[in-house]
């Protein structure tokens, strides 16, 4: 029995034993949904791309420090919180708009600003610039910008003028 794996007919019978039925082990496909924890909700519809189901209850229980810059908004994420990438292009449209800078008197001065977005606003803000009052308005202006896709994911931008 042991030369033919123990599947061998022939051999069992002649060797008076019975044979022994084998099942294989069957595989089943569980959707997300199904083996979901209470309290799951898949990422609300939006323009995003790539759009992965996300917890409700790690999205609600994030706290970002006030003022936070983008490394501290991203440290204040739950290690194992899933992504809902926005593309680029979406995320730097509010920051194109002209207006969003008039109350900062840029003039010819150049700043880069690194922007850390959660669910539709601004989490985390790195401003680059020699200019300390020109750094701080345009921190403030990019805090109170709203943008269109609210995804309780981490995305971030850079801009520069």
């Amino acid at each position: 029995m042991v030369g033919c794996g123990g599947n061998c007919p022939d051999a069992a019978t002649q060797a008076g034993a019975t044979s022994v039925a084998v099942t294989e082990p069957q595989a089943t496909v569980v959707t997300p949904e199904e083996n979901a924890p209470p309290g799951y909700e898949p990422a609300p519809e939006s323009a995003a791309d790539n759009v992965a189901p996300v917890k409700a209850e790690e999205g609600a229980d994030v706290k970002f420090p006030e003022g936070a810059s983008v490394a501290e908004a991203v440290a204040a994420i739950p290690k194992g919180t899933q992504r809902a990438n926005i593309d680029t292009e979406t995320l730097a449209e509010p920051l194109q708009e002209q207006k969003l800078w008039a109350p900062c008197n840029v003039g010819a001065q150049h700043f880069k600003v690194k922007v850390a977005v959660w669910n539709g606003r601004a989490v985390g803000v790195d401003v680059t610039t020699s200019n300390k009052a020109l750094a701080s308005c345009v921190e403030k202006q990019v805090r109170s910008v709203e943008w269109r896709d609210k995804v309780r994911s981490l995305n971030s931008v850079e801009y520069s003028m």
